[in-house]
């Protein structure tokens, strides 16, 4: 939590204003109704899916991220129900969500363990015949290379990075493929990104968006 605190208090929209792409390219696929935002950060995407129709719930760890995403709310006139919370712990209704989503690298933020729980109670709490959609970084992310050369896993591809106080989990392609294999692939892509925050560099991605039948 301290670190994505001094995170977001360092740099207002830190990952920027606009969603992911791959909301906007498949929204129409998506039916209308209650969506979930985990590790919302500032409301990029749940500010965009309230604006399209969305009852949307959001929930952060970091106070400040989430007080932002109320403002942002405000100032464009939609409402989105934001709170402050530990995705570890966040209980998700079973079944009520049209879309869930957790993008930007959320679930890299948890043990593989924890990961593997809090994506269970996704598949869960979405309603048959809506989605779902993550993006998170790669073992194909050049720090995850640097972490291997330095310290050993406290599970597989899992890391505890003491600067940063937090366990952090780097996802291959089959790990998601086998994660939702109970789901319909809509998209399942990997590939180096470049993000240009601080000085340009690249990350491995993985984007997933499954539909559940």
């Amino acid at each position: 939590m301290e670190y994505f605190e001094k995170l977001y208090a360092e740099t207002a929209c830190k990952w920027g204003l606009k969603p992911d792409s791959v909301l906007v390219h498949f929204l129409e696929l998506f039916p209308r109704g209650f969506a979930l935002d985990l590790g919302m950060g500032e409301g990029r995407n749940a500010i965009f899916l309230a604006e399209k129709g969305f009852d949307v719930k959001g929930v952060d760890v970091s106070k400040t991220a989430v007080d932002r995403c109320l403002q942002l709310a405000k100032e464009r006139n939609v409402v989105i129900d934001a709170q402050v919370g530990d995705l570890r712990n966040f209980e998700i209704s079973e079944e009520k969500y049209s879309l869930i989503v957790a993008a930007g690298a959320s679930l890299n933020f948890l043990k593989k363990s924890e990961m593997e729980e809090l994506a269970t109670k996704m598949k869960r709490g979405v309603q048959k015949g809506g989605f779902i959609f993550i993006s998170v970084v790669s073992t194909d992310d050049p720090f995850y290379r640097k972490l291997r050369a330095q310290q050993a896993c406290t599970e597989k591809n899992t890391f505890y990075v003491s600067r940063m106080g937090t366990y952090v989990h780097y996802f291959t392609y089959n790990e998601i493929k086998k994660l939702f294999k109970d789901m319909q692939t809509i998209l399942l892509l990997k590939g180096l990104e470049l993000d240009f925050h601080d000085t340009p560099h690249y990350h491995g991605i993985i984007y997933y968006l499954g539909k559940k039948i």
